[in-house]
């Protein structure tokens, strides 16, 4: 496997020549990361680093971000999610985990450890 780990923090960051920091907006950011995500070189990536990342405010299901990973990124088992904006809804997510993509994870984590 090419890159176990895919830390996709830096996505939409940059810093001037003057060294200040830049940003895209969370729309061109979560757009930069589904066409990064979607890159057959990633396929068979095990880890997401998702931390701090603004990951949008749709729910859970109808989230674009992770539902592209989940059909690009069709092995990974571990996603870490620390500090992922809208906070209010991503701070406690394995509460709000629908039981069967719970059990997924947990079974394919269980396999690649």
């Amino acid at each position: 496997e090419l890159f176990p780990t895919l830390d996709l923090r830096a996505v939409g960051k940059s810093v001037t020549k003057r060294g200040r920091l830049q940003r895209l907006t969370q729309e061109a950011t979560v757009v930069a990361v589904r066409s990064l995500l979607s890159q057959p070189r990633f396929r068979e990536v095990l880890a997401l680093d998702l931390r701090g990342v603004d990951m949008g405010s749709d729910g859970l299901e109808e989230n674009r971000l992770l539902g592209t990973a989940a059909r690009f990124c069709t092995r990974v088992c571990h996603l870490q999610l620390g500090g992922a904006e809208p906070r209010s809804m991503w701070t406690d997510l394995g509460r709000l985990l629908p039981a069967p993509f719970e059990r997924s994870l947990r079974r394919r984590g269980a396999r690649h450890l």
